[in-house]
């Protein structure tokens, strides 16, 4: 099923089973992110405003896919999400004056 055709209707108040087993992998990813209003309102993906938030919480569930199917060498952070946090790039800049 493609996107368009999921997102041509709104859904009832809810996900129902068979279109939650239409959905890829990286939908499932990012479907905890979309709240129950926003899914009444026909959404599938969170809100671009919400954009950095919804990176690092995918990245914190890849990750933990990761290590858990043992495909990387490294240690295991104690705490995923906030190494992924410790490592994002900030757009901070100084204040000439």
């Amino acid at each position: 099923m493609s996107h368009a055709s999921r997102s041509a209707g709104k859904p009832q108040s809810g996900l129902s089973a068979a279109l939650l087993s239409e959905l890829n992998p990286v939908e499932r990813l990012w479907l905890h992110q979309v709240t129950p209003e926003q899914l009444n309102l026909g959404m599938l993906f969170p809100p671009q405003s919400n954009m950095l938030e919804v990176e690092v919480q995918t990245a914190a569930r890849v990750a933990k896919l990761v290590f858990d199917a043992d495909l990387i060498r490294v240690d295991h952070p104690a705490d995923m999400e906030a190494f992924i946090r410790q490592h994002l790039y900030k757009p901070e800049y100084q204040t000439l004056g």
